[in-house]
């Protein structure tokens, strides 16, 4: 079959199924599609409607937008080019006077006169808006503000009355407890969607009221608003995008199946896909390799799945080893390749809004060889069209069985499309909401980072990059001694001493107390200084443990602090310190020592305020971050760089506590800390190993490798981004200092500088090729980049959003190339794995081109050995067997076969088969003399 034949099949395939999936579109229900309704005004400036199989219609909301925009308080679409006119904003005024008026239930509202519908929800004419009457308030506030009118203040304060009244009352006020929501669609009455923007549009139009007439009324009615607000964010929050509300896609959700590096798809054989509601359940089956799998609301849909066939007397089908086309920030949405798309519905009645608990998406298939594969999901924001499920990868390791592997799916994932200009009223509410309300600061930081990640870059700070000092680290010397009493005590430095210093460290007495002769490290020390193990007791340990002196006590909680500096990485811990790893350790020995001591009053309350510990925040000498999506994490060191062992082997510890002694604050923090790790855990996932911690490393090696062509491209520039915060740093490949610096160029096979169209630029030579014709030892392509971080500081290392990496080149020849980082698991060695979606296809078309590759917070992490990685493993494997919950189970036996493949050299991440570096006759002649 030729390449264009192919290429029409593959053409007219897709079409096909973009027709089926608009016609899917449809069938959810004509949208009244007001975002793209033409505005016309009347000689007045009084906005109408022309909206999409409706007509001309007035509406409220825009009157008021419009009133806000002459009065020049708010421009809420500068494409409309409203200005300030005061007799075009007193006709609004006007306008939002004479329409106020009281409905069926006699509350006062603006009412729309036609029947509206936006994704599933319908709503009949006449109906009104919390968001309409928010911007009414404002607008006559405004008119108040700047007239003196009294009679706009009177009407403002009218209209706001119908917020506060229950949804069953004609109202739009939602409550549930302690939270309130006021509805922009009030329907339906007993689940409502609950529209963000609506709800943060009324809380700062109440917040105007209170400050206009001083009355508290308004303001508690905002600050109830406002902590309703921050306990349901976490519920908009997709990991790169706020939903526009809680009302979830419950038909045509899309998924696919995809390499997560931009290589071929394996050719797995799947035999079915299932979403289960574990509340339930009930499931959504789809049975691939079924007659008719490609056809309902359960099937599968693109080009990129093989032909029915029978394994093990399954029918199943093969995915085809179709190559990943790149997609980014510019892609706008369009599908690409690989197409193995598959459609499911939500197994069950969707009845509230406000559901947390995960649905599972199982993926059931032969694993017959290792590869990588992940389930991406369609995106609800511009950009690219498919983003990577949170803990989605599947494991492909060739162990030659059937394996149901499990996916969560939370809620918040299951958003509809938002286009930018809710993302834009997203950031902007958030600020202006966090000027009053403090604790709203990081939402807006992650709202404005979300649309700045859609920013091309050219308006980003340029950072002139400085050279990255690390601190001296603090390890600990290679010697324990004991004190009189016979605690062991480990070493620091100190000055020229050659033994350094003594010092207590928690961990280690608390160790000798559980352990005594047994404990961690006696053998290789006591045999290096010759001492006796026969010395170590548990006594001596056991009443240091016990000895107020040694632990800082209040009225709720015991902590036992480390006495000695701490430099790890790029983190300074000046001492006293806490650490939630020590005193893991110290309640484990206390734990034990009371098995022999039950009725031992005083053990008990040191038992009982050291797992106090674990409910105080870190601010306050205990172990507790809390981040904005409420999650807690036990901190090891203080500076919330969020250790990821210091955290999970607090979890076994707290429930044997709590299973021994009946503590329900050991209960609850376990409980607490479990539902955190499934909400965190894949920020430490690097697809190969887990990281050390969320602190990122700061300086980034990358190298650009060479996997196919006969001519590299010509490489102008690179900029590593932060569009977080909308600073970058750029490295001039071409540069005369391109090899010195922070930010430089490394390896000898870059080519000298080329002058091309005016541009300077420099290619490289293909490393593998130069080390074959060389008969160099190994095979090594030296084409590497040094590049900072534009920004070394981060409010809270969970809200660390990716980062962007920008080549600029011209495509001269055709090839293949893939940009990889120096992966967490190695030292200072010259080891790299590829970035996820880090292709570069080359076609030769000599064209100026602009590539991005998104860098991710797990790409970002600092080195950390196998030691680490076992560690976790085993606290993984004993979560999993404490709570039953094959989350854990599986993340541990997905991270055990990263660790065997890491300690016996075999990989991971499978790249594409190297193609063979071109030889003329010459070379040919010469191979085979030698």
């Amino acid at each position: 079959m030729s390449s264009m034949f192919r290429y029409m099949v593959s053409f007219i395939l897709c079409a096909i199924f973009s027709l089926l999936s608009l016609h899917a579109s449809a069938r959810s229900g004509t949208q009244t599609n007001v975002d793209q309704a033409q505005h016309v005004t009347d000689g007045k400036g009084i906005p109408q409607l022309s909206i999409e199989n409706l007509g001309t219609v007035p509406h409220p909301a825009w009157t008021g937008l419009y009133a806000l925009a002459y009065a020049g308080v708010e421009d809420y679409d500068p494409a409309l080019n409203l200005k300030a006119d005061s007799e075009l904003f007193n006709s609004a005024v006007d306008w939002l006077k004479a329409n106020l008026a009281q409905d069926e239930h006699g509350l006062w509202v603006w009412q729309y006169s036609f029947d509206s519908t936006y994704n599933d929800v319908s709503i009949a004419a006449p109906w009104s808006s919390a968001f309409a009457q928010a911007v009414g308030i404002q607008a006559l506030l405004a008119h108040w503000k700047q007239t003196g009118d009294r009679e706009s203040l009177v009407v403002a304060k009218k209209a706001a009355e119908s917020l506060f009244v229950p949804l069953k009352k004609g109202g739009f006020l939602f409550s549930s407890g302690d939270d309130v929501w006021f509805e922009e669609i009030p329907a339906p009455q007993n689940n409502p969607s609950h529209i963000l923007n609506g709800h943060m549009r009324t809380l700062l139009a109440l917040a105007e009221l209170a400050d206009a007439t001083g009355e508290k009324r308004y303001e508690e009615w905002f600050v109830k608003g406002s902590d309703t607000l921050l306990r349901w964010l976490p519920l908009y929050d997709a990991g790169y995008w706020l939903r526009y509300d809680l009302n979830p896609r419950k038909e045509e959700l899309l998924f696919r199946l995809a390499n997560p590096y931009g290589f071929a798809n394996p050719e797995l054989a799947i035999d079915r896909i299932v979403l289960r509601d574990p509340l339930t359940g009930e499931e959504s089956v789809l049975d691939v390799g079924a007659q008719g799998d490609a056809e309902g609301s359960l099937r599968i849909a693109g080009n990129d799945w093989g032909q029915i066939e029978q394994i093990d007397g399954r029918t199943v089908r093969r995915l085809r080893p179709a190559i990943g086309e790149k997609q980014d920030i510019s892609s706008d949405g369009q599908m690409a390749s690989p197409y193995s798309y598959f459609y499911l519905t939500l197994p069950n009645r969707w009845a509230d809004n406000l559901r947390t608990e995960r649905f599972e998406l199982t993926v059931e298939y032969f694993d017959e060889q290792a590869g990588n594969l992940a389930v991406e999901m369609r995106s609800i924001a511009p950009g690219r069209a498919f983003r990577p499920l949170a803990n989605g990868d599947l494991l492909l390791s060739g162990a030659g069985k059937w394996r149901e592997w499990r996916i969560p799916v939370a809620p918040r994932s299951l958003g509809y499309w938002v286009g930018d200009t809710y993302a834009i009223k997203h950031a902007e509410y958030l600020q202006a909401l966090a000027a009053r309300v403090a604790e709203l600061v990081p939402w807006a930081e992650t709202a404005e980072g979300y649309w700045n990640q859609l920013s091309l870059g050219h308006d980003y700070s340029l950072v002139k990059p400085k050279p990255i000092v690390l601190p001296e680290q603090t390890p600990p010397l290679p010697f324990w001694s004991f004190d009189a009493a016979g605690v062991v005590m480990m070493h620091m430095p100190d000055g020229d001493k050659p033994n350094g210093k003594a010092v207590y460290s928690p961990y280690i007495v608390a160790s000798q107390a559980l352990d005594g002769q047994n404990m961690a490290g006696l053998p290789l020390f006591f045999k290096r200084f010759a001492l006796d193990p026969q010395d170590v007791r548990k006594e001596p340990a056991v009443q240091w443990l016990l000895n107020k002196g040694n632990y800082r006590e209040n009225s709720r909680a015991a902590v036992y602090e480390f006495m000695f500096q701490n430099v790890y990485n790029d983190v300074v811990t000046v001492a006293p310190w806490a650490s939630s790893f020590g005193q893991n350790y110290v309640l484990k020995a206390l734990t034990a020592v009371s098995a022999q001591r039950s009725d031992d009053a005083s053990l008990a309350d040191i038992i009982s305020k050291a797992t106090n510990a674990y409910t105080v925040p870190i601010e306050s000498g205990g172990f507790v971050h809390s981040d904005r999506l409420q999650g807690v994490f036990f901190e090891e060191v203080p500076n919330a760089t969020h250790i990821l062992n210091g955290h999970i082997s607090a979890l076994p510890v707290l429930h044997q506590v709590s299973e021994r002694y009946g503590l329900s604050t050991a209960m609850t923090a376990f409980q607490r800390g479990v539902d955190s790790v499934k909400d965190f855990l894949d920020l430490y996932d690097t697809g190969y190993w887990l990281r050390y911690d969320l602190n990122p490393k700061k300086e980034l090696l990358f190298q650009i490798d060479w996997l196919s062509g006969e001519q590299s491209p010509l490489v102008a520039s690179v900029e590593l981004q932060a569009p977080q915060f909308k600073k970058k740093v750029i490295l001039d490949v071409a540069g005369d200092n391109a090899f010195e610096g922070p930010v430089r160029i490394s390896g000898n096979d870059w080519s000298s500088v080329n002058s091309v169209d005016g541009r300077q630029a420099r290619s490289f030579i293909n490393g593998y090729a130069k080390s074959r014709e060389d008969k160099a030892g190994g095979m090594r392509h030296q084409v590497y980049m040094f590049l900072r971080l534009p920004r070394d500081s981060f409010r809270d290392y969970f809200d660390v959003q990716s980062h962007r990496l920008v080549i600029k080149y011209k495509d001269v020849a055709p090839g293949r190339f893939v940009l990889k980082i120096q992966p967490v698991h190695e030292g200072n060695v010259l080891e790299f794995v590829p970035l996820r979606d880090g292709v570069l296809e080359m076609v030769g078309d000599q064209q100026w081109k602009v590539a991005h590759v998104e860098l991710r917070p797990q790409d970002m992490g600092w080195y950390k050995g196998p030691d680490y990685q076992i560690y976790e493993v085993q606290q993984l494997k004993k979560i999993a067997e404490l709570t039953g919950d094959w989350f854990f189970q599986q993340y541990a036996e997905r991270h055990q076969y990263y660790l065997e493949a890491k300690q016996e050299g075999r990989p991971v991440i499978f790249e594409p088969a190297r193609a063979a570096p071109p030889h003329s006759w010459i070379n040919s002649f010469k191979d085979f003399f030698n």
